[in-house]
């Protein structure tokens, strides 16, 4: 650490703030008398309390694992060095054995502790006690000796005050740019439902008279019949000794889910289901597939490689040419098909865009669309719209794996407009996008910004620059011996086991 201020101290945090204690082992269960608090419950640096499970089964010795007030809990494992002052405690509460707990001594603010673990100062030595670990932890001993810079304790209280302010203003400024994230995305699917009822391209209409697609459904379905039969030739088959099947039209009696019924469109427009415009629908192997090198292998992408933006493949996995070759069979993107997420986080859209080979999981739906009648850009915008994604959303089932599937999706009721109207529809969508993805942008700016200046206030803090110091203050090195005095002059406590309840 650099310089410190006259009247400060570099001490260890066990020496300010004990000897650690592990949690308790048990299951959480949805209901009982003992709230058991698990990591997942402080990583937000504050606790819902609503959200803490119970304990399956309470300890005999509940005085020693219930938390008190100023309680420090700082998770050991998982997500490593995350920490929560106990600043009241609502519920008869335990904390589980993936925390430890540290509580400051009397001499000590324990809210300047509490902002101390915040600091960047505190995750470098996290990093560093934890570096070189297959599985990244913490135990009490590393706490312990980790190194924390500390002023006189009236210097304590006055820098807390100042974080109080400063973190109350930063915590305004995040609730306000929380509502400009939410205000986003609330305007897009405000563009997307103008853009399908209608109502974004009613003056290109009045500008520009077209066919209707009332007319046009006879012409759809021979389309979708020439491109299926033409793709079975191309297969190797002769389609004349194929079924072939029907496209399924919108059913609001029965099959279509998530509407009661259908709006009014200009009159160019008409309903159609999703499969009545597409000519396949497919999915990647129902099973994972042996994962081999990136530098040997093909891109095979699941539902979290789906974005509305395009296909990310940063984080994806990748097959063998042989296994590629075989599930193409099942499934082969092509430029201008589009891909749904079908399993996982289901609803979520994208057009195919790029000629790089690549292979899809289960949860993604291959559809194989009707190009002369609809444009892949508009498809993909109309299953983004919230009339789109409430129905795809009320047709994904089942216990455990939620998945939209291939013989629901196709019974989705879309709009489809002319053509040319697709187009114009995709372009406006497509500029009033960027206008919003400007303010997005500059919100994540934003909240980067706030990630800096709190850090930048913390190391400031902590390095004695944020209040003045006061040559009144009895120095920290007399606070420290007189600490040590009195654990001296204590009548020493019965050893307790120090070894770690089994990680639960």
């Amino acid at each position: 650490m650099s310089e410190l201020p006259k009247g400060w101290d570099t001490t260890t945090f066990g020496n300010i703030c004990g000897t650690g204690q592990y949690g308790w082992t048990t299951k959480a269960s949805s209901q009982g008398d003992v709230k058991y608090l698990r990591t997942t419950d402080i990583t937000k640096g504050q606790i819902e309390w609503d959200s803490v499970p119970y304990c399956q089964e309470a300890p005999v010795e509940l005085d020693k694992y219930q938390i008190q007030e100023n309680d420090i809990l700082i998770s050991r494992a998982g997500s490593v060095g995350f920490s929560v002052l106990i600043d009241q405690a609502p519920f008869l509460t335990v904390f589980a054995s993936y925390l430890i707990r540290f509580v400051p001594l009397k001499k000590i603010e324990p809210y300047y502790v509490a902002y101390f673990l915040r600091s960047p100062e505190y995750w470098k030595q996290i990093s560093e006690a934890s570096a070189g670990i297959a599985l990244a932890n913490v135990n009490a001993k590393k706490l312990a000796e980790l190194s924390v810079p500390l002023p006189p304790l009236n210097e304590q209280r006055r820098i807390v005050a100042k974080l109080d302010r400063l973190f109350a203003r930063s915590r305004c400024a995040r609730e306000e740019l929380g509502r400009v994230s939410g205000l986003v995305q609330r305007y897009k699917q405000a563009v997307l439902a103008a853009a399908f009822r209608g109502d974004l391209t009613a003056d290109w209409r009045e500008e520009n008279p077209t066919i209707s697609m009332n007319n046009k459904l006879h012409d759809l379905d021979q389309a979708r019949q020439k491109i299926w039969q033409e793709n079975q030739i191309l297969r190797g088959k002769d389609p004349r000794k194929i079924k072939y099947k029907k496209a399924v039209e919108i059913d609001l009696e029965g099959r279509t889910k998530g509407i009661e019924k259908l709006f009014e469109l200009p009159e160019t427009w008409t309903w159609i289901s999703l499969g009545q415009i597409v000519w396949d629908v497919s999915d990647g192997p129902h099973f994972s597939p042996k994962y081999v090198d990136s530098n040997n292998g093909i891109p095979f992408i699941s539902a979290r490689n789906v974005k509305y933006s395009g296909i990310d493949f940063a984080d994806a996995k990748y097959i063998s040419l042989e296994d590629y070759q075989t599930f193409i069979q099942r499934a082969k993107p092509e430029v201008g098909d589009v891909l749904l997420t079908k399993g996982g986080t289901t609803g979520i859209s994208t057009v195919v865009e790029t000629d790089r080979e690549f292979g899809i999981w289960v949860h993604i739906a291959l559809l194989k669309i009707v190009h002369r009648f609809v444009i892949p850009e508009y498809l993909r915008d109309a299953l983004s719209s919230s009339y789109a994604y409430q129905q795809s959303q009320a047709q994904t089932h089942g216990v455990g794996n939620q998945d939209l599937g291939l013989t629901r999706m196709v019974y989705i009721a879309l709009t489809l407009p002319p053509i040319d109207e697709q187009q114009e529809i995709v372009r406006r969508v497509e500029k009033l996008f960027k206008v919003i993805d400007i303010i997005e942008q500059e919100h994540q700016k934003a909240s980067k910004l706030l990630d800096r200046l709190e850090k930048a206030t913390l190391s400031k803090a902590f390095r004695g620059e944020l209040v003045p110091q006061d040559p009144n203050d009895e120095p920290a090195a007399v606070l420290l011996e007189r600490i040590q005095a009195q654990r001296q002059t204590q009548p020493k406590r019965k050893a307790k086991s120090t070894r770690k309840p089994k990680a639960n």
